[in-house]
């Protein structure tokens, strides 16, 4: 009995931590979306046409999902599809990590909160890859 109670409470708290940083992430995004797309644009990685569309697209599609896996709403499709950003954004950040070193911005919160881009980072990624991971898991088992 404690096992399971245990699972139930290490599986909400994940989907706590998960949904609150998807919505944060997104909903900053969104309140300044040219800030987001100068530093996608800092880069140097990706098209100008591709920093618009990542600038525009990103933010609602991370602030509803985040709402979604709050809610436990399709809580499949939403732990793949949030298993698919992330892996995008493990790709993308050991990319350009490669690629320009360390950046003054990552952008994983846009512009209100400045992170350098770092291995950190990365290893942040690749932990909100392994929860997505886990929650898929838990949720088809």
């Amino acid at each position: 009995m404690l096992a399971g109670f245990t699972e139930l409470s290490i599986e909400f708290m994940l989907r706590m931590i998960l949904s609150m940083i998807y919505i944060l992430s997104g909903a900053f995004k969104i309140f300044d979306i040219n800030g987001f797309y100068n530093v996608l644009k800092h880069h140097r990685m990706l098209s100008e046409i591709s920093c618009e569309l990542i600038a525009y697209l990103l933010p609602p599609i991370q602030l509803v999902l985040g709402i979604l896996l709050f809610t436990k709403s399709y809580p499949v499709v939403v732990t793949a599809l949030i298993l698919l950003v992330e892996l995008i954004f493990v790709i993308f950040t050991i990319t350009a990590l490669k690629k320009r070193g360390h950046v003054k911005n990552c952008g994983i919160f846009g512009t209100a909160i400045e992170i350098k881009l770092s291995s950190a980072i990365v290893i942040f990624n690749i932990a909100l890859f392994s929860i997505a991971v886990y929650l898929l898991a838990r949720n088809i088992i």
